[in-house]
């Protein structure tokens, strides 16, 4: 299994710019990417239909809705640790990043942190 904290680790980033590179190279798969997108659209519905529905303290169950499918991705398709597990908040904005390019069809493999 790769060691993607080991690799941020040693890159050790220092502003999110550097990070986002690394963060897309440990989701290279296509099929991991996909469970990323699926995770994070079934999460936004599952918490639609919690804020819809009820009972509300049902929400702390959407990071699972959004996190079991990436991470499922992570360590059964790209054999990696994820990089939550180092830093969590920029892995969440990655995650965002990422979704925002998939959306838009963006090419993830070919991304220049450098262009807008």
């Amino acid at each position: 299994m790769r060691n993607t904290l080991q690799e941020i680790k040693d890159v050790n980033p220092q502003t999110f710019e550097e990070f986002l590179p690394l963060y897309l190279e440990a989701h290279s798969h296509p099929f991991n990417r996909l469970l990323h997108f699926l995770g994070t659209n079934g999460a936004l519905v599952y918490c639609a239909v919690v804020m819809w529905t009820g009972p509300l303290w049902l929400l702390l169950f959407s990071p699972l809705v959004g996190y079991l499918p990436a991470w499922f991705g992570h360590f059964f398709v790209e054999s990696n640790i994820p990089a939550t597990y180092s830093k969590p908040l920029w892995s969440i904005r990655g995650d965002i990043e990422m979704y925002k390019m998939m959306v838009s069809q963006k090419s993830i493999m070919h991304f220049d942190p450098h262009q807008g």
